[in-house]
């Protein structure tokens, strides 16, 4: 029973933030202004709808009298967040494919302004890690960068399991 609630939890906080980025995309296509999208702090306020989602659902499924065990907390906002973030990455991977293909032009902008050591010179002495990346995405990228969000998804189920637990 809450696992399925989870995965609601999951198929709504994914349908959230794909309907979130989707609108920021409108939004930047239709002023005209760089692709907002791709923006690392956009790109990273996704967490904040999936915390959201993770924290209801462990405050619905998870009954707090019995609940001794930390895994009981972990799991349904864990569950939700692989939900989720499988939702978006299936929506991230669309768009980037077929839908616009320049968002990953305006993504390597992006990473040029925000990561100073990724400059197009490089760094003296060592291999500029830009040139070998790749210009189109590709499933096996978007498959890679979903496994090791999975990793911050553990985490993020482990703290809010640990701050509910003591409330």
């Amino acid at each position: 029973m809450g696992a399925n609630k989870a995965l609601r939890y999951g198929l709504i906080a994914g349908l959230v933030t794909t309907l979130y980025f989707g609108g920021i995309y409108l939004y930047s296509e239709i002023s005209l202004e760089k692709q907002l999208m791709v923006h690392p702090y956009v790109t990273f306020s996704k967490h904040l709808i999936y915390l959201i989602f993770m924290f209801l659902c462990m405050k619905s499924t998870v009954d707090k009298e019995n609940a001794k065990e930390l895994s009981v907390w972990i799991k349904p906002a864990f569950i939700t967040f692989l939900m989720a973030n499988l939702i978006f990455y299936i929506f991230y991977y669309l768009m980037f494919k077929y839908v616009d293909n320049t968002l990953m032009e305006a993504s390597m902008e992006y990473m040029l302004d925000y990561l100073p050591d990724s400059k197009p010179e490089g760094i003296p002495g060592k291999v500029n890690p830009l040139t070998e990346v790749s210009k189109d995405i590709r499933l096996s990228s978007t498959i890679f960068a979903y496994v090791r969000e999975i990793i911050l998804g553990f985490v993020f189920s482990g703290i809010l399991a640990l701050i509910l637990r003591r409330r």
